[in-house]
């Protein structure tokens, strides 16, 4: 049996000591009489007056102690108090200790460590790529909860103290000289040399990326944002700020350490002092008043306590209060002695473990132990728990049937974010150092890989389904147990999972009701997914690339008054052509029937339905539904496996992590893109309605024989539906006897650039009045060889699937209307006739290579001279 008394409670010495009401006169009525509450048969009972907090506490009114978070820390108690000694920022030598603590990583939160006696400073440091490929690489991985190996990179850092301010300071000069010669250069541009510029800028505030490219060049801005990552990865957000536009502080921090390093070490110990200590509890109470206070207010607020990020998530500090964390506050520790009536911490912990902890002026002087005690700062205390195995924990995260059993669970500080309330230094580093100090043998107990990895996917967090934006999702959950584990992200496997049962069970007047909880968490996964796909293919804004949608069904309760549901996905694709790329639109239901995807089947492709497509400005764009009711193969395209995807069974689904696996089968498809896209280029191009149609025609008909010259040797680079090049070869044997000329001189002109183009313009005259075409045909090749007393010549023109219709068109004329042997043999031996009257003034006009007539200048003057 535990006894809660808001009121009186038994001194040791068996006298009555009046605690928890302040100074101030109890109201008087029926609920006074109930202040003396006692739980019995693992009941936690409390009642309040104020009507959002009546709602609160009867959601937590029947939790077992036992269930209570982190009793493998906390025992029997509710409250825990530790130190936490903090050097005074008013002397040179605290703000220069307290530094330390204020340079958060970017990527883990985590400080530096430093190690006083050896002057070494060390801690895991983030090296992020801010550049523009980078941060949409990263804004993907966000959006999609992807943990790639292209995620930040990370380092551990082990410097001298003197080493470490002397790189920072090379660092940060080297970026102001850049900053200084974009604001030399926007000087003189603007002043043309009127007055010296004298400086006084130190950084870009509110200078667009292109007038600064402009005036420095994007080498130089690449070269900035290397430098400001790098002293980002030293020195964090703050002494981004403070070295970055003053690197001469590096140099004075440097000076001072040098001149006093003896003195602190010596006295490091006296120089902290004990203003502040650390309340670490798990009471309910406690937990959901977490944003309750005159200093301290976030989205976790109460709605009598409004706060600027809105209370939305005032419903997940109660969850967190059910059992599923602990908060750490800082408070006074003379405050603290005072409302405990106490002499030292050890005799305060033994006396604030009933009752409620911090006063509440709107509930009247009778709440908490004292007026004065008020917390200062917080930090959330997040409970994961690990399993065996990555199986065990997904099973353990069930949407519809959670289990806990097997887990261990693990106290885990929120430090990604700065703590609310009074910016206190020190304050995560020392939360984090108790984590650890609490929980040697359970860390040491985490699933581990065959390479000694933590498998982060055998993890799942409890609790709210509040997440810190910098914890937020597998990845921030993953930064979470680096910090703690003092690891890097790549010392990881897997993906954390959430638990937010808890949330979703809670009372409609507190949360939101299981339908409402659902519909509300499906709408931020289509949200991320559909951010993401328009992301990386942006298409038209109001006609996305990919666009996955949701509905959440109500089925009613069962005979066991469970609300049964199931959430029903549906997705659109889109691709997207250049409106010039067509010849023309199909014309109005000729793409109707399903034909089209009946085509995509052959290849094992059966999600394509319902295609149709649009012209929206200078796009065009093939749109069909997602088939649901489908099975099909694909190629995974990171590691180039196959991969089935099963629509038919993640397309209804009866949890958001189920919907999310549909999501996730979307993305498969949305990687085969290109793919998707040519197999669409290739029917269309086959109906003559995308450019590329008449090449696609030649290739099947040169494939299935239907075009077999005689005089042609024809050939594709492939089967017709992979072919991208087809060539046309021609042979024709001179008689350099009858012609009169010796072979060394007729394989010279044979060979030489001009005779190319007399013979390309001959042989397509008639095609190209046939085909009513300005273009020509590429030649791929030419050349002429000289064997067995006959120079035979060959020419090769090529034509390509990128090419315009016209000159397909061409490639077919030519190969079919240009095949008797006897009108070959007539252009070839005029070309040579053509060159041997080469000196006649009509030559140029005749054959109209005036164009050319600077290759003629050797050709001319001494070809023409060794043949004739």
């Amino acid at each position: 049996m535990i006894k809660i008394r808001i009121g009186k409670k038994k001194s040791p010495c068996g006298e009555s000591k009046k605690i928890g009401f302040g100074q101030g006169t109890p109201p008087k009525g029926e609920w006074y009489k109930k202040q003396e509450i006692v739980v019995e048969d693992a009941k936690l009972l409390r009642e309040l007056t104020e009507d959002e907090l009546e709602s609160a506490l009867a959601a937590v009114a029947e939790i077992d102690p036992d269930e209570l978070a982190f009793n493998q820390i906390f025992g029997a108690k509710k409250r825990l108090i530790i130190d936490f000694p903090v050097a005074d920022r008013d002397t040179d030598a605290g703000k220069f200790i307290n530094m330390w603590s204020e340079m958060a990583d970017v990527g883990s939160g985590g400080n530096y460590n430093v190690d006083w006696e050896k002057g070494l400073v060390s801690g895991i440091r983030t090296l992020e790529d801010t550049g523009n490929k980078a941060q949409t690489q990263r804004m993907l991985r966000a959006l999609t909860g992807e943990i790639s190996a292209e995620a930040p990179k990370q380092k551990k850092v082990q410097m001298k103290i003197g080493k470490w301010l002397a790189k920072v300071h090379d660092i940060a000069s080297k970026r102001q000289e850049i900053i200084q010669l974009y604001w030399k250069k926007h000087h003189e541009k603007h002043f043309k040399g009127e007055r010296p510029y004298e400086g006084g800028q130190v950084n870009f505030s509110g200078i667009a990326t292109g007038e600064i490219e402009e005036l420095i060049g994007e080498e130089k801005y690449d070269r900035y944002g290397q430098l400001t990552d790098q002293l980002k990865m030293y020195a964090g957000s703050r002494g981004l700020t403070s070295y970055g536009q003053f690197p001469d502080k590096a140099i004075r921090d440097g000076k001072y350490w040098q001149q006093n390093a003896g003195f602190i070490k010596q006295n490091i110990n006296k120089m902290t002092n004990d203003k502040y200590v650390i309340v670490i509890t798990r009471d309910p109470v406690d937990m959901f008043r977490m944003s309750d206070f005159d200093q301290i207010s976030s989205c976790h607020s109460p709605p009598s306590r409004p706060s600027p990020s809105g209370n939305s998530y005032y419903k997940c500090a109660v969850a967190e209060a059910m059992g599923h964390g602990a908060v750490a506050y800082v408070v006074n520790k003379t405050n603290l002695l005072a409302a405990a009536d106490a002499e030292t911490l050890e005799e305060a912990e033994a006396n604030i473990q009933e009752g409620e902890l911090f006063a509440d002026e709107t509930r009247g002087s009778h709440v908490g132990y004292e007026m004065d005690l008020q917390p200062l700062s917080r930090i959330r205390i997040r409970q994961f728990r690990y399993y065996p195995s990555n199986a065990r924990a997904t099973d353990a995260a069930d949407y519809a049937k959670p289990s806990i059993e097997g887990g261990v669970q693990l106290a885990v500080p929120e430090t990604s974010k700065m703590p609310y309330g009074l910016k206190i230094p020190g304050f995560l580093d020392r939360i984090e150092d108790w984590a650890r100090e609490s929980q040697v043998e359970t860390m040491a107990g985490v699933p581990r890989n065959s390479n000694d990895k933590i498998d982060a996917g055998a993890f799942v967090i409890y609790g709210g389904s509040y997440e810190e934006s910098s914890s937020e999702g597998p990845v921030g959950r993953r930064r979470l147990l680096a910090s703690l584990f003092q690891s890097r992200f790549d010392e990881f496997v897997g993906e954390p999972k959430q638990d937010t049962s808890t949330e979703r069970k809670l009372p409609k007047e507190i949360g939101q009701g299981i339908i409402q909880w659902t519909e509300a968490a499906v709408a931020a996964i289509v949200m991320r997914w559909n951010d993401a796909w328009h992301l990386r293919n942006p298409g038209l804004a109001s006609h996305p690339p990919m666009d996955v949608s949701a509905h959440v069904h109500d089925h009613g309760v069962d005979e066991a008054g469970i609300v049964e549901f199931s959430i029903e996905g549906s997705a659109v694709m889109r691709i997207f052509w250049d409106a010039d790329e067509w010849n023309q639109l199909p014309p109005l239901n000729d793409t109707a029937g399903d034909w089209i995807g009946d085509e995509f089947k052959n290849w094992e492709l059966n999600f394509v339905k319902n295609v149709v497509v649009i012209k929206r400005g200078k796009y065009i764009y093939a749109k069909f539904d997602i088939n649901n009711n489908s099975v099909s193969n694909l190629i995974n395209w990171e590691d180039r496996k196959p991969v089935e995807i099963d629509l038919t069974h993640t397309h209804i689904t009866f949890s958001p992590d189920g919907f999310e696996e549909y999501c996730k089968d979307l993305e498969k498809i949305d990687r085969q893109r290109e793919m998707l896209k040519a197999i669409f280029s290739r029917i269309f191009k086959r109906e003559k309605w995308l450019s590329g149609g008449e090449f696609s025609e030649l290739a099947v008909y040169i494939e299935d024989k239907e075009i077999n010259p005689d005089q042609w040797v024809v050939d594709t680079d492939g089967e017709y539906e992979d072919s991208y090049e087809a060539t046309a070869t021609l042979s024709y044997d001179f008689d350099h006897e009858a012609l009169g000329i010796e072979p060394e001189a007729l394989l010279k002109i044979l060979n030489s650039r001009p005779f190319r183009l007399l013979v390309r313009k001959k042989l397509l005259k008639i095609p190209r009045e046939i085909a009513e075409t300005q273009y020509w045909l590429s030649i791929a090749d030419s050349n002429a060889e000289y064997y067995g007393g006959i120079v035979r010549y060959q020419i090769q023109f090529r034509v390509t699937a990128d090419d315009p219709d016209e000159q397909a068109l061409l490639f077919r004329t030519l190969v079919t209307e240009v095949d008797d042997a006897d009108e070959i043999a007539l252009i070839m031996n005029q070309v040579i006739k053509d060159i041997q009257n080469a000196r006649n003034p009509d030559f140029d006009e005749r054959t109209g290579l005036s164009e050319n007539k600077k290759y003629d200048a050797d050709w001319a003057v001494k070809t023409w001279k060794l043949g004739l």
